[in-house]
């Protein structure tokens, strides 16, 4: 197989992965923003029917288990391929530094994985011209993603049942990407195979804003709507995830 067979192969391979259909497109920018507007639209008048419980103290620290739908933009080759959306679980921990503001981080894993299988004809100085390559390529990713977050309550009664907060901080992106090709003739020959494995770190900024309902006085249920800001393709591109999560509250009391 020549040098522009193989670079045929290896090119097809990656344009294959890292174009998706194009209604993800159409919902990667708006998406959001129209969260984040939709969230916004109901603090006001939630937050005013909120109904107060006792007692007038507040657990410092807890834990979360929720599930978090979004996408990201992951670094590859010196760019960028951006995620289709996944559903996927997380755990949560936080510590409260005063009643209204606290620090948390939360810990989302999942993996992806695509294949393709194509043919193309040889053609010009291919060795092969006038006859068919078969190609198969493989594509897995794992990726985790860690935001952590300085979280402000706006409603600041911490006596409330509902809690409004808005939060800003960095989101870690860990990724590591395997992908793999093999290229045979008609009758199972294999003319040539390569693979390649990546990893990467993004630190993208991260804003959004969340709802917090007091089931009891040590278990919250909790939403938030968080937008991340990756510098790529010469621009900042804003992605945007939804995390719904379970609390449990816990330590000593403390005076709000």
């Amino acid at each position: 197989m020549s040098f522009s067979s193989a670079r045929y192969i290896r090119l097809s391979s990656i344009f294959h992965l890292s174009c998706f259909p194009s209604y993800l497109s159409l919902l990667s920018y708006p998406v959001h923003i129209t969260l984040l507007c939709c969230l916004a639209a109901c603090i006001v008048p939630l937050a005013s029917q909120a109904q107060d419980i006792a007692p007038t103290t507040y657990h410092p620290f807890y834990v979360g288990v929720g599930a978090n739908l979004g996408s990201y933009y992951l670094r590859w080759g010196g760019g960028y391929i951006r995620e289709p959306f996944s559903f996927s679980p997380s755990l949560a921990v936080g510590i409260a530094i005063k009643p209204d503001w606290a620090l948390q981080a939360r810990v989302t894993a999942y993996e992806q994985s695509r294949s393709s299988n194509y043919s193309y004809v040889g053609s010009g100085l291919d060795p092969r011209k006038g006859k068919t390559t078969y190609v198969a390529t493989t594509y897995r990713n794992r990726i985790v993603v860690v935001p952590l977050l300085l979280r402000s309550t706006l409603t600041r009664d911490v006596t409330r049942r509902l809690q409004v907060d808005v939060l800003l901080g960095v989101t870690l992106i860990s990724t590591r990407i395997r992908s793999s090709g093999v290229s045979k003739d008609s009758v199972d020959t294999v003319i040539l195979s390569s693979s390649e494995n990546s990893s990467a770190l993004n630190k993208p900024l991260t804003f959004g804003a969340g709802l917090r309902y007091k089931l009891t006085s040590n278990v919250e249920l909790a939403t938030e709507v968080l937008s991340s800001l990756h510098y790529a393709f010469l621009g900042f591109q804003p992605n945007a995830n939804m995390q719904l999560e379970l609390r449990y509250r816990f330590g000593p009391l403390k005076k709000s």
